[in-house]
């Protein structure tokens, strides 16, 4: 499943982002390969470990999921991080080479309609090109939520389906019946074999069960504070 090329020079001319994030307005520019980087951490409450243990002695914390696709990986409160502090990151991908996702709660203020002016057919503004992460930032790929997948669409949770066509991309921005949801993201974030479950043990990362209507949420900004709050709060 090849990801879709994307229209450099649309993308590119509108860089402005609706809220900067450093290290992400490089958007579409450059950026290509595995990201293997160190993520710096903050200490974290004190109080959130006696909770957790709590949690887990008592068979708890139900909404927490293991390092699998189709998972989410909530950024926690001491992931610092520029580049993914306060992100929430759907996983496509985890194996013996590594692991692949992408940032669900980080629009870009590109269009998709922007990056592919033929295939704007409908009136009402097009959806926005989500920052999926650093690596491999002009390719596109796309998140869909449907009952008739198409023959090159994998399949990565329950009826969320994963593509990389351009046909998909145009079938969804031309068609006049209401369209399934769906999300589009420019780049991923990936790493080594290792190298997340070591960010994991250093306490960067939580694990939950991924939420189909998290990934489409209409309002991303509220998708890492509701996690995070279910996170930390929820034992008390």
């Amino acid at each position: 499943m090849n990801p879709i090329d994307v229209n450099r020079k649309s993308m590119t001319s509108t860089l402005t982002a609706r809220r900067p994030v450093a290290g992400m307005t490089l958007i579409i520019l450059l950026i290509m390969g595995l990201a293997i980087q160190v993520h710096p951490l903050t200490p974290e409450p004190t109080w959130v470990p006696v909770i957790r243990q709590a949690a887990v002695k008592s068979g708890a914390l139900p909404f927490e999921a293991k390092l699998a696709p189709g998972t989410f990986l909530v950024a926690s409160r001491r992931l610092r991080d520029p580049n993914f502090a306060k992100t929430v990151i759907f996983l496509i991908a985890y194996d013996e080479n590594g692991a692949q996702g992408f940032v669900i709660n980080r629009p870009s203020p590109i269009r998709v309609s922007r990056a592919f002016p033929k295939l704007q057919k409908r009136k009402k503004p097009s959806p926005y090109i989500y920052l999926g992460g650093p690596v491999a930032q002009k390719q596109m790929r796309i998140l869909v939520q449907t009952g008739e997948p198409s023959g090159d669409m994998q399949q990565v949770l329950d009826d969320v389906y994963l593509s990389g066509s351009p046909e998909v991309l145009k079938q969804l921005m031309t068609q006049t019946a209401p369209a399934p949801r769906f999300r589009t993201f420019a780049g991923y974030a990936g790493w080594a074999p290792g190298q997340l479950e070591r960010e994991i043990e250093r306490g960067g990362w939580h694990i939950f069960h991924a939420e189909v209507d998290a990934i489409f949420d209409a309002d991303p900004d509220s998708v890492w504070p509701r996690l995070i709050r279910k996170r930390d709060l929820k034992w008390f």
